[in-house]
Formats: C-alpha cells, structure tokens, sequence
C-alpha cells in the first residue's frame, strides 16, 4: 500500500525538488474567492497563512517519502529528499514574516531528523557523507533576521490599517467594537478596557501608525532586549489615572491603541529569535554528526578526547562556527556539544547518540562524556510542577529540572549514528533516554 502511494507522489516531488533548485521562490499572494466577491479584502497575514500550512504538508511529503527510501534501501534518494526539504526551507523563509521564517526553520529541523543512516543492511558510505555534507555547504543563505524584522513591522501596520477600515467604514457600534477587540485579543479582563469604550472614529490613526513605528523602530530593528523590556514596563506599569488621561484627547487613544498591539505583539519577536538560534544550533548538531560519521569511515573508529580537532578538516574553512551555539556562543576554543563514549565498542542500536548539548562550556579537549557520566545527569533529574499564566488561564504542567541537560528552552540537541539531528526534549521519558543511550532500564 505504502509503495503505491509513493509512486502516486513521485512525480509532482520531483518537479517541486527540480523547481526549488532556483534562485527566486514566492507563493503568490492571492485573495480567496468569498473576499473577491464580497468587497472585504483580506489582510496580509490572512493571504499568507493557507500558503504556509501548504507548505508544511509538502515537506511532510518528502519526509515520509525519504522514511520509506530508507527502508527500501535507497540511501542516495533518501539523501536527496533531505537535501531537497533543507532548499525547500530556505526558500519558504523569503516568503517575508516570522510565521513562514519559523515554518522554514521547522522544514530544516525536519530534514536534519531524517535518519539516513539507519538501515543496519546499508549504513552511510564515505562518499554518501561526504554529498550530504557538500550538499549542506551548496545551500542558499537564509535571509537575514533584520529583513524578517522589517517585513513583520509591515504585516503589523496592515494588520492595525485593516482593524481601522472594518471599524469606521462599517460603521460598527461600540458592543461591536469591543466585542472584536476582546476576541482578538483573548481577554476579557483587559486593564485597559475603559479605552474601548471609545468609538474608533474617535481616534487620531495616524499617531496609531507612527507610534507603532517608533515602537519597532527601538525594540526590533536595533534588537535589544533592554529598550524592549522598558517598552513593556511602561507599557504594564501605567496607573488607571495614566490610561484614563490617554483616551481624552484623539492622539492620546491612538498612542493607547499603538501600545496594546505592541505589548501583544512584540513579545513573539524575542521569543522568534530564540528559535531561530535554536534552528542554527541543530544545523550544527547535523554538521558535527556527520563529521565525527566522516572520520569512523576513514579511521574505522570514532574519533577520542581531541575529537573535535580530529574532525575540523571535514568541516571546511570556518569549522570552528559549529561549535558554538548561537543562543549562548562559547568562548573561541570551547564547546557545549560533547561527544559520547561507549567504551571498546558501541550499541548495535543505529539511533545511539554520539552527540549531545549541554548548557555548560568547555574546552575542546574536554568536551567528552562517558555514558556512565551522562546517565548520572539523566537520573538526577527532578520533575517540579510550573504554573503557567496565560490569557486569563492558569495551567499546571509538569517540568523536568537539570539545568546542564537543558541548555535551551525545554532541552537540547543531540545527534545519533544514524546522521539524524533532531531536539531531544526534556520530557522524554527516560526508559526512550535509555535506550537511546544503549541502556536497557533497570
């Protein structure tokens, strides 16, 4: 059954592999057929999203069918569909916002997943590793976070020009208005609800549109976490008095209204950067998995203590970059990421880890670990209950606490035997752990 399907889907995946060879990639940026008719057009973000879960669904679609290349025994198409799926994520990020960056950068951590070697009745050869890594080397560049920052402050402001038109063209009543407003938002608490007991007519939009302005220009566009947190703390510290004198007069509600949408909105800007670095950090992950592969091919043993001077001449000219993890960058000649070892000989298991990030940095000659030592970590770890805060709700989980195992939010990256790269949560249950330590639990 799974064979007939993958003939089906063939066809059309190798014409979209053929077609992201190309320097220039873009969805077209359509109206759907009940906005044409009625008149309503939709805004920027609603035009984009439909092209975005598309997208998705066509990396799903190579995945699956590099999972069953694996399975045939065709490693060299398996490799392409990687490859493929790694350009298709470049190019979805030219689309403009964060929202097709992140669904990019999820594409990639898909294709770095993709455990090309492991079938145990064809593992990786030297030469299959060294496309791999060729092909790696041959992407286009992913576009710079500052083009990404500007194009979102242009998806905002078209967001704020459509809530304007649909609330004064339409004539819409006060209940109507703040009925919308509390739906987008999803309070029904705000403390600033006495702002939308003013009509929209009411208010000066274009100091809505320049103070928005401002407000990216300062936190975005230079970056810095600590004019973004000032933003935000005025923003949340003002008095009743404060927000009460901002709704008398036109430009007064239209700074008020500038500022609702960027304590709403900014918030995903930092939190986009974290996983971008995140995205980065597991391309590293993937480069220093398949070079510690390369040197087992050329060496017939994994590389020791110095593995990562052992393993730098397959990483090209900059190789020292990929040993240090954006979110955190080590200092020059130290790592987070630490090699495993498995005494003489290593599990049979092809998903073994041989990589793994931890929070601390080290020397290069010090960036090992014997599974006993890593297990020691695993075993340590304790489970705290978090309360979580969130529009209006409040959620108990249950999180997993050792700092040097989490070296990003919520875990790290690890790489296998297999050439996979993948984000190895701190939730995942520990008899998983085991086993992919070569452990059976006790």
């Amino acid at each position: 059954m799974l064979a007939d399907w993958v003939r089906e889907i063939d066809e059309p995946l190798d014409a979209i592999a053929e077609a992201i060879r190309k320097p220039i990639f873009f969805f077209p940026l359509l109206q759907d057929k009940v906005s044409v008719e009625s008149g309503k057009p939709m805004n920027l973000v609603s035009v984009l999203l439909p092209d975005v879960q598309l997208a998705r669904e066509i990396a799903r679609l190579f995945q699956a069918r590099a999972t069953y290349r694996i399975g045939q025994g065709n490693i060299d198409g398996a490799i392409d569909d990687k490859l493929a799926m790694h350009r298709f994520g470049r190019q979805v990020m030219q689309t403009g916002s964060m929202v097709p960056y992140l669904v990019g950068i999820s594409i990639e951590g898909m294709a770095n997943a993709i455990p090309v070697g492991a079938n145990p009745e064809h593992p990786l050869t030297e030469q299959q590793i060294r496309r791999l890594l060729a092909g790696l080397d041959a992407l286009p560049p992913r576009v710079p976070l500052t083009e990404t920052f500007e194009n979102e402050r242009y998806y905002v402001l078209s967001f704020v020009q459509d809530f304007n038109a649909a609330h004064t063209q339409e004539g819409k009543s006060f209940s109507q208005w703040h009925a919308d407003v509390s739906a987008w938002t999803g309070w029904n608490s705000f403390h600033r609800l006495p702002f939308f007991a003013i009509h929209p007519r009411s208010i000066n939009w274009n100091v809505a549109y320049r103070r928005t302005n401002e407000i990216y220009d300062a936190a975005i566009i230079s970056r810095s976490q600590e004019k973004y947190d000032s933003i935000v703390d005025e923003i949340r510290n003002e008095s009743l008095w404060q927000s009460f004198c901002y709704l008398l007069t036109p430009d007064g509600r239209g700074t008020a209204l500038s500022k609702m949408f960027t304590s709403l909105l900014l918030p995903a800007t930092f939190a986009f950067e974290e996983a971008v670095q995140r995205g980065q950090c597991v391309e590293n992950v993937q480069r220093l998995t398949l070079a510690i592969l390369l040197y087992q091919c050329e060496h017939g043993k994994l590389p020791d203590d110095n593995w990562a001077v052992q393993i730098e001449p397959y990483l090209g000219e900059d190789a020292e970059k990929y040993f240090s993890c954006p979110s955190n960058p080590s200092p020059r000649g130290e790592t987070r990421y630490m090699l495993l070892q498995y005494g003489d000989a290593l599990p049979a298991n092809p998903h073994t880890l041989l990589l793994i990030e931890l929070a601390d940095s080290v020397p290069f000659n010090e960036a090992v670990k014997s599974v006993d030592e890593l297990l020691e970590l695993v075993l340590n770890q304790q489970i705290v209950q978090e309360r979580r805060e969130c529009c209006g709700r409040v959620t108990i989980i249950d999180r997993v606490v050792n700092g040097n195992l989490n070296p990003h939010n919520g875990g790290g990256n690890a790489g296998s035997r297999s050439g996979a790269a993948y984000f190895l949560s701190d939730s995942t249950e520990k008899a998983e752990l085991l086993r992919l330590l070569g452990r059976e639990e006790e």
